[in-house]
């Protein structure tokens, strides 16, 4: 470790004040781990081996990417997309649920996905709505039909 003895000894003095009680016992010049010092390290080692962990995991971003998607998106439109995005992020793992549009909404504001993409309007107040593409739908039928009437 890079720090001088006077460093460690104020860090270790203002850590004692904030806990209100002495983790060492200064004898001669040395420090030597009291009862209470004994009693907190393994709980203290272990929230630093949590915090580690935690730290790798954002550098290395191992975090899933959690995206729901209702099933004309999911199933025509994300396929081409998500190809692209696994060759540019290989390593990041990437989790897609496709259900219906009512069950996306619900499914983020459980926060149980990262993001929702829907066809159609999200009209839940706690959520962030923002339009993502306009989609031109087509109708189509053949030239001789009575259907044609009908949808024109």
């Amino acid at each position: 470790m890079a720090l001088s003895q006077s460093a460690v000894s104020a860090a270790l003095t203002d850590l004692e004040s904030q806990l209100e009680v002495q983790l060492f016992d200064r004898v001669a010049k040395r420090l030597v781990t009291n009862e209470y010092g004994r009693l907190l390290y393994p709980k203290v080692f272990a929230l630093l081996e949590q915090v580690t962990e935690v730290e790798q995991i954002s550098k290395k971003g191992l975090g899933a990417v959690k995206l729901a998607a209702s099933t004309k998106i999911g199933n025509y439109m994300l396929p081409g997309k998500l190809i692209h995005y696994r060759r540019d992020n290989p390593t990041i793992p990437f989790e897609l649920l496709i259900n219906n549009t009512t069950e996306v909404i619900k499914t983020v504001q459980e926060f149980r996905v990262d993001l929702g993409l829907i066809e159609g309007g999200c009209y839940e107040s706690e959520l962030i709505t923002i339009p993502w593409k306009k989609i031109s739908w087509w109708y189509f039928v053949r030239q001789i039909t009575h259907w044609r009437q009908v949808v024109n």
